[in-house]
């Protein structure tokens, strides 16, 4: 019987590692390609998505990718941020890298009607049929701007974050209600002080220089500030006269005086117009105070 000839292989053109890119896991096809068009797969493996395991990755394919002499192409796909640190160190090894758009592959991969599972295995199996772009990193400004960008928006989801936890405090806690009202009562009060002492103008700026733009804010803090240093030496000089008197005034005690709720913007015994009086040195106690009324 006559033997039959063995029909020589065809001649291997190149390489292409498929990588499948996940958060904490890499998938990577090996497979080549002939002079006839056919394409074989050499070897498939998962690693971990760690910057640790990426030269083990490039031993791992040297050992599949045996002719040297072949070009050897990665692909992958644009993953949002979790291909950058392949992409990179492939790049650094003066490897030739391609990344594609995701919905690129995958319309690619379905007019050849590939049912494979296997995302790597589909990513190699373009890289060896289509003339692909190399990819080129960003410049390192474009790059540090991109991570600025992203912590930004991190630190944005964090402020989210706590403003939602404040939320639930306070719809749960009562009295912490109560203290952040009295804080905004206080707040509040301070601003209708400052609006009661600004009644020249209409209590609007009316002067377009800077200068006195702020002079006249100036004035405004001046007059607030003289009207709460008044009203707290005399709320001290008050507490001070109920001691006296023999009443127990224990500041701490909160549910006896509530210390906390008293406010320094007080305007109502105030007089900001009509006439204005001085009274006589000698009406005014040592320490330079008028007499408490009765």
């Amino acid at each position: 019987m006559k033997k039959q000839k063995q029909t020589p292989a065809a001649t291997l053109l190149r390489y292409c590692v498929g990588i499948d890119v996940g958060k904490d896991t890499l998938h990577l096809c090996v497979s080549d390609i002939d002079a006839d068009g056919k394409v074989s797969v050499r070897g498939s493996r998962k690693f971990h998505n760690r910057v640790p395991t990426f030269e083990s990755i490039q031993a791992w394919c040297a050992k599949h990718c045996k002719d040297n002499s072949l070009p050897v192409r990665y692909l992958m796909e644009s993953t949002g941020v979790y291909h950058e640190q392949i992409a990179w160190h492939l790049f650094r090894a003066d490897r030739q890298v391609s990344v594609v758009l995701p919905n690129k592959a995958k319309y690619y991969l379905r007019s050849l009607g590939h049912k494979s599972k296997n995302d790597a295995r589909g990513l190699a199996q373009m890289g060896l049929e289509q003339n692909l772009q190399l990819w080129q990193p960003l410049s390192k400004q474009i790059y540090t701007l991109r991570m600025l960008t992203r912590q930004h928006q991190r630190l944005q989801e964090y402020g989210r974050l706590v403003k939602t936890t404040f939320i639930l405090r306070y719809l749960q806690s009562q009295p912490l209600r109560r203290r952040i009202h009295a804080q905004l009562n206080k707040g509040e009060q301070l601003h209708a002080l400052r609006a009661w002492l600004w009644f020249g103008g209409d209590g609007h700026l009316r002067r377009k220089q800077e200068e006195a733009q702020q002079e006249t804010a100036g004035c405004l803090n001046v007059l607030t500030n003289l009207v709460v240093v008044w009203n707290t030496v005399y709320t001290q000089e008050v507490l001070k006269a109920h001691q006296e008197a023999g009443h127990e005034v224990d500041e701490n005690d909160r549910r006896a005086t509530p210390f906390e709720h008293l406010s320094p913007a007080r305007f109502a015994h105030i007089n900001r117009l009509g006439r204005y009086t001085f009274q006589p040195a000698e009406r005014f106690t040592t320490d330079g105070l008028r007499p408490l009324r009765s």
